[in-house]
């Protein structure tokens, strides 16, 4: 008789509190949004640390190595395969090292390391975006990787797209290491400096050995000067791995605040 004396609305509101938080919570959980996929991310190490991270900590090391040891090599092969010096005189252009004797064994050695290096540099540019965001630099470095790969697979002797494909792929490297210098305020002064100066080494050196190689003199130690500084480059994004985050910035890696 007393719940029959129970006016309807209140009959309903006692019907809401039998089980009510448990269907507030399940609402709850249907409507949150839930993180954007971007902030998904791969999983990360045991230590916590992302691994974009964990691989820009060597990866910058292994690209100058990569391109030393790709070099030693494939001048070796020459060298053997030449009987001596291919080019006459003790150091040799890049060039004839990669592409002389025709069709030699130094030609695989040498495509295979540039392409190494190329998928190198493009996982570095990947992983600096995953970490911080910064992204405008990555169209000029891609198109670099592009024509170091045109540089690596069209010898010297067969076309001068070779030459071409050199001179563009270090124009698109100085291109994309002045924006990474001026773009990356996470940096402090002195390494955005070096950065700078990096560039403007190799392109003054490439430009010193161009002008020499077209008047007819060998200084083939400026194009030595001139890659290592490229490669080397990628080295001054590691202090940036020990920098926090800038204020209110959120790598891609980690899963947004509520």
């Amino acid at each position: 008789a007393d719940i029959a004396a129970t006016p309807p609305p209140a009959r309903r509101a006692s019907r809401r509190g039998v089980g009510g938080p448990r269907r507030a919570m399940k609402r709850d959980a249907q409507l949150s949004p839930k993180a954007p996929a971007e902030f998904a991310g791969p999983p990360d190490d045991a230590d916590g640390e992302p691994w974009e991270a964990s691989t820009m900590r060597w990866l910058p090391w292994l690209a100058p190595a990569t391109f030393l040891y790709t070099l030693g090599l494939a001048a070796a092969i020459s060298i053997k395969l030449s009987g001596g010096s291919p080019c006459g005189i003790p150091l040799c252009d890049v060039s004839v090292y990669a592409g002389w004797p025709k069709y030699g064994l130094q030609s695989k050695v040498w495509s295979g390391g540039m392409t190494a290096l190329v998928l190198q540099l493009l996982t570095m540019c990947w992983c600096r975006r995953a970490l911080n965001g910064r992204s405008m630099s990555m169209p000029a470095f891609f198109a670099a990787g592009a024509l170091m790969l045109g540089m690596a697979y069209i010898p010297f002797w067969r076309s001068t797209m070779h030459l071409d494909c050199t001179c563009g792929a270090v124009a698109f490297l100085g291109i994309g290491g002045l924006v990474d210098a001026r773009t990356d305020d996470r940096a402090i002064c002195s390494i955005r400096c070096l950065r700078v100066v990096l560039v403007i080494v190799m392109l003054a050196a490439f430009g010193a050995w161009y002008t020499t190689e077209s008047e007819g003199r060998d200084l083939p130690v400026l194009e030595y000067v001139s890659f290592l500084c490229a490669f080397a480059y990628p080295l001054t994004w590691l202090p940036s791995l020990e920098q926090p985050l800038r204020e209110g910035f959120l790598p891609l890696t980690q899963p947004a605040a509520e």
